[in-house]
């Protein structure tokens, strides 16, 4: 039951990519700068877009080239020529084709993570400015989402977990309406929205709980973590029978439940009273990977598409054939090339409309550098 229920790990990367822009952004408000919608949007396409196009033009020219072997025609013809009107990826709206007509589809993260980006600025601004009302409009919005998505899913009779039994083509149309639906993924991403605010705004970093407080709050999200997880247990059983109410429930629940847990754990490390996972959580090889995690998110299924593709007998199954140590080779040799090429270059020009960077600053310091050469040189004539 732990691999089906996906939306946990997903939900995961939702709530840290909300988390960071807003206390990225309050910090700035926090200081006395103002936000520049127009700055976070460029500067947001900027970072991401490169490595995404990179993939769907490759996929597009080059498709049929790559993708070879007895198992690429169940996959090459059909995704290959879904890219050639390659605008909706520029643009970020691929998604409203649905999971089987979209350009390479594992991108769906990506684009509603920037479709959900694009109301940040406007959620930052109400939380600063309407602290109260800002508050009450976003914990109204997530009680609105968590009702519209339980009636999507009950009178749709989506399924939110996969189990024996169900139909491909019911697991597309539920992933079209669930994972696709910008509206149905917000609702983590608004909670951490919330927690940066917290942040910032409220200044907890010094903040010490009781230990009655803290094992209540273990305790709770303990709690919360097992139903994310085993809310439908009975799904891993080939008796399971689908009830509408029941996923009703449990997909409503999962992202509020799962995601407070996710933001305890984030703001007891936070404030320091949680200080072994703090430190596991803040080993230094997670920051190193984290240089490459983009396009070894973006290049994993397309390196898994073509191995898989050019395979040219049977493969025997095996928990160790899982890990495939060349796979992940190939994967994190890919991934530091993209990063050298397509990530890291472009973080100057990120940092230059961020004011790191100008003209000005580095004028002043060849200036700075020009003035302790001739002032060495003076010392040295004087010393001779």
């Amino acid at each position: 039951m732990m691999f089906r229920a996906f939306w946990n790990v997903v939900d995961t990367f939702v709530i840290l990519s909300g988390l960071l822009t807003s206390y990225c952004n309050f910090k700035k408000l926090v200081d006395g700068k103002k936000l520049n919608f127009y700055s976070m949007y460029i500067k947001r396409y900027i970072k991401f877009t490169p490595v995404f196009i990179m993939i769907t033009l490759t996929i597009k020219n080059f498709g049929h080239n790559i993708f070879t072997g007895p198992l690429a025609i169940h996959f090459t013809d059909h995704f290959v020529d879904k890219c050639n009107n390659i605008w909706k990826s520029v643009f970020y709206i691929s998604n409203i084709d649905g999971v089987n007509d979209m350009c390479y589809p594992p991108s769906h993260q990506l684009i509603t993570d920037m479709q959900m980006y694009l109301l940040s600025p406007f959620i930052i601004t109400a939380l600063w400015r309407w602290k109260k009302y800002g508050l009450f409009g976003v914990i109204l919005s997530i009680a609105i989402l968590t009702i519209y998505k339980g009636a999507i899913i009950y009178f749709g009779n989506h399924p939110i977990v996969v189990y024996y039994g169900v139909t491909q083509k019911k697991l597309e149309e539920g992933g079209n309406q669930l994972y696709l639906n910008p509206l149905n993924r917000l609702t983590p991403y608004l909670l951490g929205l919330l927690l940066g605010y917290i942040f910032n705004i409220q200044n907890v970093k010094y903040y010490r709980m009781s230990s009655e407080t803290l094992n209540i709050g273990w305790g709770v999200a303990v709690i919360c973590i097992y139903y994310a997880y085993f809310g439908l247990a009975e799904a891993s059983k080939k008796s399971f029978q689908y009830s509408a109410i029941h996923s009703a429930i449990y997909g409503m629940a999962q992202p509020l439940l799962w995601s407070f847990a996710m933001c305890w754990v984030i703001f007891t490390c936070h404030t320091r009273q949680a200080e072994f996972l703090n430190n596991l959580l803040s080993w230094k090889g997670f920051t190193v990977f984290s240089r490459i995690a983009y396009p070894f998110y973006m290049l994993q299924i397309f390196i898994m598409f073509v191995l898989i593709t050019s395979s040219q007998v049977p493969v025997y199954a095996t928990l160790f054939s899982t890990f495939d140590l060349n796979e992940i080779m190939l994967c994190l040799g890919a991934s530091v090339i993209f990063s050298l090429m397509f990530v890291l270059p472009l973080k100057g020009i990120t940092s230059a409309m961020e004011g790191k960077i100008s003209i000005k600053s580095c004028e002043e310091k060849i200036k700075i550098t020009e003035n302790s050469e001739m002032e060495e040189t003076e010392k040295q004539n004087t010393t001779n």
